[in-house]
């Protein structure tokens, strides 16, 4: 991707693409600094670390895994090159999805995680959310299944009376139609000492921290200009997960920002939802956020409309952290999820599953 010398634009990325991805996992005892020791700390707060059972399957598993009491242990390296995307595999072993144009991932095999306007009527952080008979979800790693939502669950922050929505995240679940066993995915906390023998649960990142972003959005820009020469040429590369490596910036309570990288990586269209995933010598230890927004620098000239397809150039993309909400998102899960599809739940769910798999 091009450098990016100014911002304009702030929109919405429902259609963001990297070109690098890394050594990940889904979790090790090993890096002691991101996860909880069993004799320190007691299990209640091991459980905000680990969000799914053991599969039992042997194919999820086989890949260096091993069965815990907070679910199957992970360690999937990859090497990192220029322009490689995320091959179809590890796309399994990461949950990495499509839902309904835009990236997220499977925290298990029922509830997945992305941004907010993923999933509203009208694409923006505050709209009303869409019916979730209406929300599709698809991967590569399954091509022959569509998972249908039988619910959205929005978060405490944005819901009540007077509310309008600001958080560019949500649950969905797939209780009416799923993709198959998946590994379980873990939000990102660290245990940080405040004083002697005085330990915190934080997920908030440092600018000392490096993640990799995953996303199956645009991984050009689009050039030229219409009616002129050069002839108009769009981005291109819509639908591929790639992965990049970046460091956070502008941390707050709520949020990050990824600004584009030494190798001119940066999100675009299509990456909303996708997971930010911090690493630590080279393995993935946790999901820190979802990408929400991206600042574009321009678009091609006389474009008869200013959306991704017509971008020339993104400087840097704004992200929702986990940090909030993991308590919620740890709780949810756990749940067994309401059908909220009318009398289409009185259908047993593997007709309704084959039923949508038509559609």
């Amino acid at each position: 991707m091009a450098s990016n010398q100014h911002t304009s634009d702030l929109v919405f990325c429902c259609n963001h693409t990297l070109n690098h991805f890394y050594e990940d996992g889904c979790r090790t005892n090993k890096v002691e600094r991101y996860t909880l020791r069993r004799k320190t700390l007691p299990s209640a707060l091991l459980a905000l670390l680990s969000l799914g059972a053991p599969f039992g399957s042997s194919e999820v598993q086989a890949q260096e895994c091993t069965d815990t009491p907070e679910g199957p242990v992970c360690r999937i390296r990859q090497p990192l090159r220029s322009g490689t995307v995320v091959d179809v595999d590890t796309q399994h072993r990461l949950g990495l999805i499509t839902i309904n144009g835009c990236s997220g991932t499977l925290l298990n095999q029922h509830w997945l995680l992305t941004a907010r306007h993923c999933v509203t009527q009208n694409g923006m952080i505050g709209g009303p959310l869409v019916s979730p008979d209406q929300v599709r979800v698809t991967a590569d790693w399954a091509p022959s299944r569509v998972g249908i939502a039988s619910s959205i669950r929005d978060f405490a922050v944005n819901t009540g009376p007077g509310v309008t929505p600001g958080s560019d995240i949500v649950l969905v679940h797939l209780g009416a139609a799923d993709l198959g066993e998946v590994n379980s995915q873990l939000i990102y906390v660290v245990a940080r000492e405040t004083g002697p023998g005085s330990v915190v649960l934080s997920g908030r990142l440092t600018t000392a921290d490096r993640v990799t972003q995953y996303g199956r959005g645009f991984d050009t820009f689009a050039t030229g200009v219409f009616g002129g020469m050069p002839a108009a040429v769009p981005s291109g590369g819509l639908g591929v997960y790639r992965g990049g490596p970046f460091t956070p910036s502008a941390i707050t309570n709520t949020g990050y920002t990824l600004a584009m990288n030494a190798n001119s990586q940066v999100g675009h269209g299509g990456d909303s939802g996708g997971p930010t995933v911090v690493t630590v010598n080279g393995i993935g230890v946790g999901i820190a956020g979802v990408q929400s927004t991206c600042t574009a620098t321009g678009y091609v000239p006389n474009a008869p409309v200013r959306n991704w397809n017509w971008a020339t150039g993104i400087s840097a993309c704004q992200y929702v952290s986990t940090e909030p909400f993991v308590s919620e998102i740890t709780n949810t899960i756990r749940e067994t999820s309401v059908c909220t599809l009318g009398p289409v739940c009185s259908i047993p769910a593997i007709i309704r599953a084959a039923m949508r798999a038509a559609d």
